[in-house]
């Protein structure tokens, strides 16, 4: 063998130094102790996945959801704090205090979700944009695109009811001006339980898909409930769309020859927002739609792609009947009501064979017909 055979240079001083203050045996009982604790941490400190959880769930997944537990639990406990700064410092403190209570961060999370709000849902799902696990994260993630995302605006079409421009970020891995020789494009629609999150709470995703593909990746942040109740994300979708194929791409810097061939994706709340607004582009085709000028003919998209999208509103889930009412209360109409009458019109322009709702139910929610005995009784009234 070429070389010292007491070890490279490092190593020789290193053990130099240590044969000094530690006998071989102790350095042996020290290195043995070390690699011991290391590979059994979890179950000195009690942080095993105990039983009978121990059958279903892997030591990683435990100390995963132990570490996603002290965030929660140290992000709501700050979450009232209103200085931003020393809101989103206490928020790490707070972490690293839950890390080791952990006993006293599960009750702290099961107090919070036994009254859960929007403001603590937004709060724990937007912990990955605070500052310093933003930082974090840009640490640890490989560099997947070498370009960062731009923020965008999408203008309405021009027989839209809406006249707000969408917002949105387009995630490119080139030049803008290298737009011009694409003529394909992915629509995204993040997920967020449609209160919360946008397309910077899904980097990950967005920015593996525009390095792999190449492609524009444009991913909306769309209004969110309650302040903007349903439909006005699904037709912030739709209205991209529209926009896209009116415009021939140009809205995002495409060269505005061709029409662009557009994939659309969502997962979970996007997911739903996704296939309403492909069933309205689908409906724009219908020869009863056809009969309204103000109605574009829009081609259909190349394709759909959901990610455990959230279809079913009826199935038992996490979300309680109080969370769901946020979204499916129809006493919400009471916002945005003229938009709301215009674009149920328009609805129904291109649905022609979905029932109306009834007159009754119509006076039940508008409070220029309602009944002055108050005797109407909604179904949230008798739950």
């Amino acid at each position: 063998m070429i070389g010292n055979r007491d070890g490279p240079p490092i190593l020789r001083t290193l053990s130099a130094r240590l044969s000094k203050r530690l006998t071989a045996w102790q350095i042996t009982v020290i290195t043995l102790l070390w690699l011991y604790i290391s590979r059994n941490f979890a179950k000195i400190v009690g942080l095993e996945s105990p039983e009978p959880l121990a059958n279903l769930y892997t030591r990683s997944y435990f100390r995963a959801t132990w570490i996603t537990t002290a965030l929660d639990a140290g992000f709501w406990t700050a979450m009232k704090i209103r200085s931003k700064w020393l809101r989103d410092l206490a928020s790490m403190v707070f972490t690293l205090y839950y890390l080791v209570a952990a006993e006293q961060a599960d009750e702290k999370v099961r107090k919070v979700r036994g009254r859960l709000t929007v403001d603590h849902l937004r709060i724990s799902w937007h912990k990955s944009t605070t500052p310093y696990l933003s930082f974090l994260a840009r640490l640890l993630r490989p560099k997947l695109t070498r370009y960062p995302p731009r923020a965008i605006r999408i203008p309405r079409p021009a027989n839209s009811s809406y006249k707000e421009p969408v917002d949105a970020w387009l995630y490119f891995d080139g030049p803008l001006s290298a737009l011009q020789n694409h003529t394909k494009v992915v629509l995204d629609i993040p997920g967020g339980g449609f209160v919360a999150m946008n397309p910077r709470h899904h980097e990950d995703k967005l920015l593996g898909w525009a390095g792999k593909t190449e492609l524009p990746v444009l991913s909306l942040d769309y209004k969110k409930a309650p302040e903007y109740p349903y439909p006005y994300a699904l037709n912030e979708a739709y209205d991209v769309y529209h926009t896209l194929i009116a415009s021939q791409g140009r809205c995002i810097g495409l060269s505005g020859t061709a029409v662009p061939r557009i994939i659309i994706t969502g997962d979970s709340a996007g997911g739903n927002i996704a296939t309403g607004a492909v069933l309205m582009i689908l409906q724009s085709a219908n020869p009863d739609a056809q009969r309204y000028p103000d109605r574009d003919v829009l081609p259909p998209p190349e394709g759909l792609i959901l990610i455990y999208p959230g279809l079913d509103m009826n199935i038992g889930n996490w979300m309680s009947d109080e969370q769901m009412a946020l979204i499916q209360d129809r006493r919400t109409r009471k916002r945005n009501r003229n938009i709301l009458r215009r674009k149920s019109e328009d609805y129904y322009k291109l649905t022609p064979d979905t029932p109306h709702p009834s007159d009754d139910e119509d006076k039940a929610f508008s409070p220029n017909l309602a009944p002055k005995d108050n005797s109407v009784v909604t179904a949230d009234d008798k739950s």
